[in-house]
């Protein structure tokens, strides 16, 4: 089952003046840390909902694979928000505000690996701002209108829940909190060491890299590369630009240049821009395999 991420950095209590997403843990923000928790775990794609105070997280992470939606309001109105607009191409959701940065990589991939319309973690009995809803379930909440936190909606929608027992503290601990825990901090940076890699095909020029696979996804699913530009952080001019060079150098169109009006609906991937995507994202998977077994054995002991 395709199993999305959506982070909620928008809505969230302010510390200072500073939304508890900006508020640095370490070196990065709180939902830097979920994010790259997110990325550790393997779930692709992660969509991150900002609003006015936490939108410079689109900047700092616009060259990574987070796709972008913006929206105002309370945590769960952005999140409810993003699900009505989310692409309809994923069987479950995850949902986490960005204010939990001590989440544990583990934590993620066993709650993605659990079965139900809704599972939502609990430590000590307490719940998490974290669930996996089937979309069925996620459907409900977008209708549901008298809660008022995620955990309250939650209990309201017509589905059993399900809320497993985990032993990872992380799961309630806020920014503030994660300072205050250097044993915790600790831990969570040695859970997130893994390789990274960047894939990107060159002659004189660059022909294409994770940026424009990033935006040819998108205007796959959206069908729009105005739409595609929001979702990856990305002005309309850059994107063409992007897209003009590689088709130069390549000789040959990725996109159809069907008038869609003022929108920029209506754009479709070209069979080889197809060819070109699917191309790329599989041999992404195959070495990012290798990566791995690469990785271990290089640095087993040592890292």
């Amino acid at each position: 089952m395709k199993t999305a991420a959506l982070v909620i950095a928008a809505g969230l209590p302010k510390y200072e003046g500073l939304s508890a997403a900006m508020y640095k843990v370490g070196a990065v923000s709180s939902a830097q840390h979920v994010i790259a928790t997110f990325q550790k775990a393997g779930i692709s794609p992660i969509f991150l909902v900002t609003d006015e105070g936490t939108k410079r997280l689109e900047k700092l992470l616009s060259s990574s694979s987070v796709l972008f939606m913006r929206n105002e309001g309370s945590s769960l109105e952005c999140a409810k928000a993003a699900l009505v607009s989310l692409p309809r191409h994923y069987d479950r959701i995850i949902i986490c505000t960005a204010d939990r940065p001590m989440i544990m990589p583990e934590t993620i991939s066993a709650l993605a690996k659990s079965s139900g319309d809704i599972v939502q973690p609990c430590y000590k009995g307490k719940e998490a701002p974290l669930c996996l809803l089937s979309m069925d379930a996620a459907e409900e909440l977008c209708a549901e209108t008298t809660a008022r936190t995620l955990s309250a909606a939650l209990t309201k929608l017509g589905f059993e829940k399900h809320s497993p027992e985990f032993s990872d503290s992380g799961l309630l601990c806020t920014p503030r909190k994660a300072l205050a825990d250097e044993a915790l901090m600790e831990k969570h940076q040695n859970s997130l060491v893994r390789p990274k890699i960047e894939i990107a095909v060159s002659g004189e020029h660059n022909i294409f890299d994770g940026r424009l696979i990033k935006l040819l996804c998108q205007v796959e699913l959206l069908r729009s590369v105005r739409a595609a530009c929001e979702m990856c952080g990305m002005s309309y001019s850059i994107a063409w630009n992007l897209l003009n060079a590689a088709e130069d150098r390549l000789g040959y169109p990725l996109v159809s240049r069907n008038q869609g009006g003022r929108s920029g609906s209506g754009t479709e991937l070209t069979e080889k821009g197809k060819r070109m995507l699917n191309s790329y994202l599989g041999f992404e998977a195959a070495m990012q395999k290798k990566v791995e077994e690469l990785y271990q054995e290089c640095f087993e002991g040592l890292i």
